[in-house]
């Protein structure tokens, strides 16, 4: 489940301060779920939370509700007044079409930007948009790419068909480094492609992202 969050804009340190205080909460009363924050481009923020099966949401609304019960109301109420909106949807990964480099340039420590490439497909060019998705991820692998290209399909709260590309880097002059050595690498045969891959999009946008860990709730 994927929560963007838009804070108001004179409500930024608040925010940031009050969510930091809600997930020492939550780690004190041992909520078993992990959540990771990015924050975007302008006033927005994701969180990120796994899940197996829509099943899970129940699970985990029911194990959030338990902690609040126990926390005071103050905070949470300090929490909601610097949010200006929010939106929740669902993204699926889809292992068929990712790239895993079987040396990854950078560990997951090293990783603290990414970036979404979001492509609004038009409607009966699936198929050949997948087509592809499978010749860059190809492309990928016989260069040797270093870092890995995620795919993920969007789900309930999307504008389907829509898949988003992820590629990651240290930082955001990393990542785009590295990607132009691998569009050099790929020549005149990935200009060709680009322009076969751009027919079956009806929109497209890129989202930044910067990890947030102190944001994050990870268990140890």
């Amino acid at each position: 489940m994927t929560t963007k969050i838009t804070v108001k804009s004179e409500q930024v340190a608040n925010f940031e301060k009050s969510l930091k205080e809600i997930v020492m909460l939550f780690k004190e009363n041992s909520y078993p779920y992990e959540f990771s924050v990015f924050r975007s481009t302008g006033f927005d923020y994701y969180y990120f939370m796994q899940m197996k099966s829509l099943e899970d949401w129940d699970k985990i609304i029911a194990a959030s509700g338990a902690v609040w019960e126990k926390i005071d109301r103050s905070i949470y109420d300090e929490y909601v007044k610097c949010i200006d909106s929010y939106n929740r949807f669902t993204i699926s990964d889809m292992p068929e079409y990712n790239y895993i480099p079987e040396n990854p340039r950078l560990s997951m420590e090293d990783i603290n930007y990414a970036i979404w490439d979001v492509h609004y497909v038009k409607s009966g060019q699936v198929e050949k948009y997948m087509e592809q998705v499978k010749k860059w991820v190809q492309m990928a692998k016989d260069n040797n790419f270093g870092d890995p290209v995620l795919m993920l399909e969007g789900g309930i709260g999307t504008e389907m068909p829509v898949y988003f590309g992820v590629l990651y880097g240290k930082d955001d002059i990393d990542m785009k480094q590295e990607n132009r050595k691998l569009w050099q690498a790929y020549g005149e045969e990935g200009k060709k492609m680009y322009q076969e891959f751009m027919i079956t999009l009806r929109d497209r946008e890129m989202i930044e992202f910067w990890f947030r860990r102190d944001l994050s709730l990870e268990n140890e």
